[in-house]
Parts: C-alpha cells; sequence; structure tokens
C-alpha cells in the first residue's frame, strides 16, 4: 500500500497473528513489538487511524503487549528524530501505545522475574532510536550497569541502519556490557 492507505491496514493479518498467541497451550504472558505499526503522513491523521486499527487487532491477545518506536512512529524516514521535533505519528504512538503502560518516554524498562521468584531476574531494554537524546544515552548506561541474570534489548533499527540517530551511540554504549539477546525489527539498511 502506498502512505496514508489505510484501507489496506492488514489489520486481519495482525489480528490472526495476536489471536494464533492467544490459542497456544502454554499462551505467552507477555509480546514485544518493534516498530512501525503505521505507514503515514508524518503530521496527517492516518497515523492515528491506523495505530488504532493495529491496537484493536492487537486486543484479541489478553497477554501484555511491549511495544517499541520505529522509523514510521516519528517521520517514516530512518535518519529523523522525534526527540528533538515530534510529529503527529509520535503523538500518537505515544498516545496510544506507551500512555496504556503508564510510559512517558518511548524507551523504557520492564522486568521479569521467576516464579517463585527470586531465582532469576531479566530485564527488557525497549530503546527508541527514532528519538535519541543524551537522556536516553543516560538512561541505557544506568540500566546496563544495573546487573540482572539476563538483558533484552529490544529495538527497531539493526546495527547497519547507522542514520537512524541512536544507532551508532547506542551500540556504543552497548558494546560495553553483557547482554543476552538484542531484538530488532526492521530488517536491512534504511534511508
Amino acid at each position: 500500500p502506498s502512505v496514508d492507505q489505510t484501507s489496506q491496514y492488514p489489520s486481519a493479518i495482525i489480528q490472526k497473528i495476536f489471536s494464533d498467541m492467544g490459542s497456544l497451550t502454554v499462551k505467552p504472558q507477555f509480546v514485544v513489538g518493534t516498530g512501525d505499526y503505521m505507514y503515514a503522513t508524518k503530521n496527517g491523521s492516518a497515523g492515528a487511524t491506523q495505530i488504532q486499527k493495529f491496537v484493536s487487532a492487537a486486543a484479541t491477545f489478553s497477554g501484555v503487549l511491549f511495544p517499541a518506536m520505529g522509523n514510521h512512529e516519528c517521520t517514516g524516514y530512518t535518519s529523523d528524530n522525534c526527540a528533538t521535533t515530534t510529529t503527529n505519528n509520535y503523538n500518537d504512538f505515544m498516545n496510544s501505545m506507551m500512555q496504556p503502560l503508564g510510559q512517558t518516554k518511548p524507551y523504557y524498562r520492564f522486568d521479569v522475574t521467576s516464579s517463585p521468584a527470586g531465582q532469576w531476574k531479566a530485564k527488557f531494554l525497549v530503546l527508541a532510536m527514532n528519538a535519541w537524546s543524551s537522556t536516553q544515552s543516560s538512561w541505557l548506561t544506568t540500566q546496563l550497569q544495573d546487573p540482572t541474570d539476563y538483558t533484552f534489548i529490544i529495538r527497531h533499527e539493526p546495527e547497519d541502519a547507522t542514520t537512524a540517530p541512536g544507532v551508532t551511540p547506542s551500540d556504543a554504549i552497548i558494546s560495553q556490557y553483557p547482554y543476552t539477546l538484542k531484538i530488532v525489527g526492521q530488517i536491512g539498511r534504511a534511508s
């Protein structure tokens, strides 16, 4: 589909994915999203409609969705930074996906512990490569310094998407600390 072509939004596919997860014998307690929940003009109105379609389709899953911000939740370009200039797409993402989680920034941490508690602890660091700032940089360093048994890093852009404002600086920080797994959503280099 073309930009702003909301009539072609893949709601049925998204709903099927979340529905299938909910019908598993052992249901996941949560899922992580890796960004690009919309394909809309940065300051238009289609982004709000598309992200609501995503949220509605994902509602078939009874667990928690922890989303990461993608470049389309900023302007659509990998090189842009919504830490300095916000867009309607960014505001729609924050209002529809971050606010329900009680998050006020597009980057955050959540922890998972074993049951019974205390056997192990995992931290999940959800980064926003298209809302990069010195504040996020300091936050990431502090979070990685906090020792846990497992560390998972979730972000949209891979290491080769160096035009994204947060990729190179976050990789420099991440390389200083051990982590279990980095999960990225965008495949290959983007402009």
